[in-house]
């Protein structure tokens, strides 16, 4: 790729997350509306893994202390939801963990088991509301099962996601990657457990 390729790639990508994070669109609806604004082919588009630097960026421009108090609470309210869910193999993955949440991001948590009943039943013992969601692709293309709750938190009504996972795709982890400017190592990680999660809000002086 050329120096004037990658230029244009890192140009659609920041008009992509202005609209996000600016407009309150979607990442897809952003991403079409820049997409045919420029007139871009497929082979000339950011990847999502480029999007998502160009929303950190943005924040961090723009907004970075409101942007670190949303990931603030977002990031407890999925230490809160791994806790409930700790007899199970879970762990908060998606845009909270990357930074490149907007505020009206879900929590995602990527949960790896066979008994969907089981987990029904833990989170109706903690007294919430499961609702059946259409599964989202995600780095390991399909969710086998999608929950949604809607949690109080914060002064909010706050949207978690729960996909249900078979259990042999916990060795892989396809949604890694290598920190940019804007990340710590730990939100490039991919997924992170309760346990180092809780850890790092603590290093990084957020919990």
């Amino acid at each position: 790729m050329n120096s004037f390729d990658s230029r244009s790639r890192a140009e659609l990508a920041q008009r992509i997350a202005a609209y996000i994070v600016d407009n309150g669109m979607t990442w897809a609806a952003a991403r079409d509306r820049a997409v045919k604004e420029c007139g871009k082919g497929a082979s000339g588009q950011p990847s999502a893994s480029e999007v998502e630097t160009a929303v950190r960026a943005h924040f961090a421009l723009f907004e970075p202390q409101e942007h670190a108090a949303d990931l603030r609470e977002k990031r407890k309210l999925a230490l809160r939801m791994l806790t409930v869910l700790k007899g199970f193999d879970c762990f908060l993955t998606g845009a909270v963990l990357n930074g490149a949440a907007t505020r009206d991001s879900p929590v995602v948590i990527e949960l790896f088991t066979d008994d969907v009943k089981a987990v029904l039943a833990s989170l109706m013992d903690e007294g919430f509301d499961p609702q059946a969601l259409d599964p989202q692709a995600s780095a390991f293309s399909r969710a086998r099962e999608s929950i949604g709750v809607v949690v109080a938190h914060a002064g909010e009504l706050e949207a978690v996601r729960i996909d249900i996972l078979e259990p042999h795709l916990m060795r892989s982890n396809p949604a890694r990657r290598t920190p940019d400017e804007y990340q710590a190592d730990w939100e490039a990680q991919g997924r992170i457990s309760a346990e180092n999660l809780r850890k790092a809000l603590e290093n990084s002086s957020i919990s």
